[in-house]
C-alpha cells in the first residue's frame, strides 16, 4: 500500500478540515485561515506533497515511464541563403523524454479554497528534462540523418489537488498538472554535414514544435501517475457531517 505516513498527515488533514468547516471565511479570503490553522494544528503541507512524489517516482519507474516517447515531428523550415530562400523538410522520430522521475517540490504548499474546492497546490519542477530524436532532414533533393538532443534549461509545473469530504470520508483527485514554464530549449544536432549552415534553420524549427510536444506529453503521464498514488491513500475521518 502507498504512503502510510502520508495517509496519517492526511487523516490530520481531514480534522483539521471538520474543525475549519464552520469557521470558512468568504472565497478570495480564507487560504491563510486555511493554512494558519494547519500549521497550528501541527500538519505540514510540505511533508505531505513530499511523501506523494516518492510514491510517484516509484510508481514511474515501475510503469517504465522514466523515459517516455513522444511523436514524430514534421515540418517545414527556409533559410535564407543570398540570393536565394531555400525551402528544406525536417521529419523527426523515435523521440522520447527523460526523467520524469526527477519530479521534485520547488518551493511551498499551499492549501486554498477555491469554487467551493478545497485544494492543495503545490508548485514542482523536473530536475531533469532531455528530450532525444532521431531526425531526417532534406534540401534541394539532398538529405542527411542524425539525432537531435534537446534541453529545457527550466521548468515549472503548477499541481492542484481536490479534496473532498463526506460521510464515508475524503476523497482526492488531480485538478491538474499544468506546465507553467519551460525555459529556453538547447538543441543539438549531429550527422548534418554537408548542412551545417542549415543547423539554426533546423534548430529553432524543432524548438516551435517541441514546446506543445513537451508540454502535453509530461502533463498527462504525471497527471495519470499522481492519481493512480493519491487514490490509494486510505483516508478515513469519523465524525464528518454532511453540510
Amino acid at each position: 500500500m502507498y504512503l502510510p505516513r502520508a495517509a496519517l498527515i492526511l487523516v490530520l488533514l481531514g480534522a483539521v478540515v471538520n474543525a475549519l468547516q464552520a469557521v470558512y471565511a468568504p472565497e478570495g479570503d480564507s487560504d491563510e485561515l486555511l493554512l494558519k490553522e494547519a500549521e497550528q494544528r501541527g500538519l505540514n503541507i510540505n511533508g505531505l506533497v513530499d511523501q506523494v512524489l516518492i510514491s510517484v517516482r516509484k510508481a514511474l519507474v515501475l510503469a517504465k515511464e522514466e523515459s517516455i516517447s513522444l511523436p514524430d515531428i514534421t515540418e517545414d523550415f527556409y533559410k535564407n541563403m543570398w540570393p536565394f530562400v531555400v525551402h528544406g523538410h525536417l521529419h523527426c522520430t523515435k523521440g522520447s523524454l527523460r526523467s520524469l522521475s526527477s519530479i521534485k517540490r520547488t518551493g511551498d504548499a499551499n492549501l486554498a479554497y477555491k469554487n467551493a474546492k478545497l485544494m492543495v497546490i503545490a508548485p514542482l519542477g523536473l530536475q531533469e528534462l532531455t528530450i532525444d530524436y532521431d531526425y531526417d532532414a532534406s534540401i534541394l533533393h539532398f538529405g542527411t540523418t542524425g539525432n537531435l538532443t534537446a534541453n529545457v534549461t527550466s521548468n515549472s509545473i503548477t499541481l492542484a489537488v481536490e479534496v473532498s469530504l463526506s460521510v464515508e470520508g475524503c476523497k482526492f483527485k488531480v485538478e491538474e498538472t499544468k506546465v507553467t514554464d519551460l525555459g529556453q530549449i538547447h538543441v543539438n544536432l549531429t550527422g548534418l554535414y554537408p548542412f551545417d549552415g542549415l543547423s539554426s534553420a533546423i534548430a529553432e524549427k524543432a524548438v516551435d514544435s517541441l514546446h506543445d510536444t513537451i508540454r502535453q506529453a509530461t502533463e498527462q503521464v504525471l497527471h495519470d501517475r499522481i492519481q493512480e498514488v493519491i487514490q490509494k491513500i486510505p483516508c478515513h475521518l469519523p465524525g464528518i457531517k454532511k453540510p
